[in-house]
């Protein structure tokens, strides 16, 4: 059997052990989030056999074969040596590290711990994206690419969110779920920049309350309702 474990349990963490799962042979045995109520949420929803605050008390205890990294991308060097120096297999989701330095030293390291190392770009290896390679490589877009955005968000909706607002809720706590989302959007984005998060939503702090009712009836109308 497999042992994987998971750092990093935020909305992204899902897919990744959602695709473990699918695998035979693997097993989640750790999931792990320096903020413990994320790290209970995946544990909670999916078969992982344990959830810890701590990814070298993980690393010791449910002794990993390999190790997705789903963190921001600035832990991704220092979490990556750690995992590596323990004799973990690595899977990191992009960026690899933040700069060309720390991509060398990791690699460096696995090598000298003889293991295996990767970032995340599984859809470079998919059809279209192949197959887009292949257009552009014979100039149908009338040159090499310059430069590329994209933007990625996620829908306040789904299994994940309920398990962060603590769905099932009633309309008459849906203050409580104020002091919720003000509580996460304070850990995942630090106090500073959840204010600006609110800033930007261009809700007034009394309003928020009708704001999060809103979001309630959305997923009531698509069938995520609060039971």
């Amino acid at each position: 059997m497999l042992k994987v474990g998971i750092i990093g349990c935020g909305k992204i963490a899902d897919s990744h052990a959602e695709q473990i799962l699918r695998i035979p042979g693997c097993e989640i045995v750790g999931a792990c989030d320096r903020e413990e109520l994320m790290a209970r949420q995946l544990w909670e929803r999916f078969p992982v056999k344990a959830c810890y605050s701590d990814a070298g008390e993980m690393l010791k205890r449910a002794r990993p074969d390999v190790v997705h990294i789903t963190t921001p991308p600035g832990s991704h060097f220092e979490l990556g040596c750690l995992c590596l120096q323990e004799g973990c297999h690595v899977y990191i989701e992009k960026p690899f590290t933040c700069d060309t330095g720390q991509a060398v030293e990791l690699i460096r390291l696995a090598e000298e711990t003889g293991v295996k190392v990767t970032a995340g770009h599984d859809l470079q290896f998919s059809h279209a994206a192949r197959r887009f390679r292949r257009l552009v490589s014979k100039g149908v877009l009338g040159g090499p690419p310059v430069h590329m955005e994209s933007y990625y968000g996620y829908e306040l909706g789904g299994r994940y969110a309920k398990a962060l607002l603590g769905l099932a809720v009633e309309a008459d706590a849906v203050g409580a779920v104020s002091d919720q989302l003000d509580a996460l959007a304070g850990v995942c984005l630090g106090e500073v920049r959840a204010q600006a998060f609110w800033r930007s939503l261009k809700v007034p702090e009394d309003e928020k309350r009708h704001t999060l009712q809103d979001i309630l009836e959305k997923m009531d109308a698509h069938g995520l309702g609060r039971g």
